[in-house]
């Protein structure tokens, strides 16, 4: 309970690995990751790589049926799947595994810094593991992300042994901002109201 991990959300494509980079910067901070770190860079294709991604820790969360990886899984934010990822409390013993899950993971005393986009849909369950968690929540004008959305994943799909899907359309992803945003930030205003900055 004593623990105060900051919690780095928002969705794809928001701008959640710059600003997951500059808090790492801190020296009292920890980056919770699933791989090597590397520094923040902007690739070719003027889009950033994901840095500090955390998405190892409690991706077991997800319902089994959800698969981020076909068809609409990247818009993790839309109706259809939205309840896949959304988990707002967990039993004792589940919710005594989660908290060892992200204390296991680190290697200092330093400030947890957990980044991961899912968790934008976790708050109240964070808050009810870490009552001193603490969120940083990252959004991007909806035009803007859009736009982002539509060239980075056109390119990676056209680029890739598929054709481009119907979901990088203006629709799927306005609305995936749209449901994304609102329940993030209703829980935010609910759960953490003095802990998290947007």
């Amino acid at each position: 309970k004593g623990i105060a991990p900051i919690f780095v959300v928002g969705g794809n494509r928001s701008g959640t690995s710059l600003c997951n980079y500059i808090i790492s910067r801190h020296p009292d901070v920890e980056v919770i990751s699933g791989g090597e770190q590397e520094g923040f860079h902007i690739n070719e294709d003027g889009h950033s790589s994901g840095y500090g991604e955390a998405n190892h820790i409690w991706g077991g969360l997800n319902d089994p049926g959800y698969d981020g990886s076909k068809g609409e899984g990247a818009l993790w934010g839309l109706p259809s799947l939205i309840s896949k990822i959304y988990v707002d409390s967990a039993s004792g013993a589940k919710k005594k595994r989660l908290i060892n899950e992200l204390l296991d993971a680190r290697k200092t005393d330093g400030i947890p810094l957990v980044k991961s986009s899912h968790n934008a849909l976790r708050i109240p369950l964070i808050k009810e593991l870490f009552p001193r968690a603490r969120f940083v929540y990252i959004t991007r004008d909806y035009k803007s992300y859009i736009e982002s959305c539509r060239h980075k994943w056109t390119k990676d799909m056209a680029t890739g042994d598929r054709a481009p899907d119907s979901y990088i359309d203006y629709p799927h992803i306005g609305l995936h901002w749209l449901m994304l945003n609102s329940v993030a930030l209703y829980d935010l205003k609910k759960h953490a109201k003095d802990d998290y900055f947007h």
